[in-house]
């Protein structure tokens, strides 16, 4: 004899299902990320979660509104950067510790270079002169 009462197993199954994936909390893989984050990814999205207020089930309406969520924002393109950027902070700590010397590589090499010695010499005892131009005219100023 069949039941008239309608089976919800289906409904407890997805709840089941639901809840899992908010409890994983996994990450999105930024090549599925994409397709979701492009705009048919978004209606898509949105028919998914809008269907959900077909069922009589205010569990599943909950719960697949909040998968939803997570997905968008974790296939968003700041959530992929910000795992792999560097914050100020950081950076400002990591160019410190390389740049901890007081005394850099020039000043260093100055320092162990000998002095150089000026020479004092007498000056030239030729004196330049103009030789044969070649019929070139001369230059003026006007």
């Amino acid at each position: 004899m069949i039941s008239s009462k309608p089976s919800y197993i289906h409904n407890k199954i997805l709840v089941f299902l639901l809840l899992i994936f908010i409890a994983i909390n996994p990450e999105i893989p930024y090549s599925i990320g994409k397709y979701v984050r492009s705009d048919y990814g978004l209606v898509i999205l949105f028919i998914m979660t809008s269907s959900l207020f077909f069922t009589n089930d205010y569990l599943i309406i909950v719960l697949g509104c909040i998968v939803s969520y997570i997905i968008f924002v974790k296939s968003g393109e700041y959530h992929q950067t910000k795992k792999y950027a560097s914050s100020e902070a950081e950076k400002i700590i990591r160019y410190d510790m390389y740049n901890s010397k007081t005394i850099s590589l020039e000043e260093e090499m100055i320092t162990t270079s000998e002095p150089r010695i000026k020479k004092v010499t007498k000056p030239p005892n030729y004196k330049p002169y103009m030789d044969n131009v070649h019929a070139a005219s001369s230059v003026t100023t006007i």
